[in-house]
């Protein structure tokens, strides 16, 4: 059996592989870069895929929801010489992208779309940005984080700043910043932010 062959059976039996594979590949096989947000990202993804959350058993860490199951992935991708980290922007490499090809027809639509608006939603966030959206979401997560008092001081410009970037609807970002909403509106419309209000 050729090399890629037996990737592709390992990938195909290993769902953590086989999402961290699909979510590098994705979105033109755009480099997520850190540890920290490619952790965040595929957190939100498990939320949305049951078995993803099964195999990943994420816990709460230093910095949030964590999973050594992911870390242990990474590492063999990389051994695989599917990935690659240069600079810590994790990347698939030309056979990772050809293995990427081979395993997408493998999920849903379904799945497929909820992958790419996670990409799509934490693509050009800084980390402080993507703590703020996690923490926010999963407070249950942040327990034992050391960075959690200092996402709390900045929760109002990491809203603010995921509003004008398109990121977050009103109603999320004033959840975010731990305003009421016309408490939120007030401080943006100080600030000269302008939005549009949902009905």
């Amino acid at each position: 059996m050729e090399f890629k062959d037996k990737v592709i059976k390992e990938i195909e039996r290993d769902v953590i592989k086989k999402y961290l594979i699909i979510l590098l590949g994705l979105l033109n096989n755009e480099p997520i870069s850190g540890k920290t947000r490619l952790m965040k990202e595929l957190f939100f993804i498990s939320k949305n895929i049951p078995l993803l959350e099964e195999e990943t058993e994420f816990e709460k860490d230093n910095y949030g929801p964590n999973s050594d199951n992911i870390s242990i992935s990474l590492e063999d991708l990389e051994v695989l010489g599917l990935i690659v980290n240069p600079n810590n922007n994790y990347q698939l490499t030309k056979i990772g992208k050809e293995i990427f090809h081979l395993v997408i027809p493998t999920i849903t639509n379904e799945e497929l779309k909820i992958i790419e608006n996670m990409k799509d939603l934490f693509y050009n966030l800084t980390n402080d940005e993507v703590l703020g959206l996690v923490y926010s979401t999963y407070p249950e997560m942040t327990e034992v984080s050391l960075v959690k008092e200092r996402i709390n001081q900045k929760k109002i410009d990491i809203a603010i700043s995921l509003l004008k970037k398109g990121k977050v609807s009103m109603s999320k970002a004033s959840e975010i910043s731990g305003l009421t909403f016309s408490s939120f509106y007030k401080i943006l419309k100080e600030k000269g932010v302008k939005v549009e209000i949902e009905i």
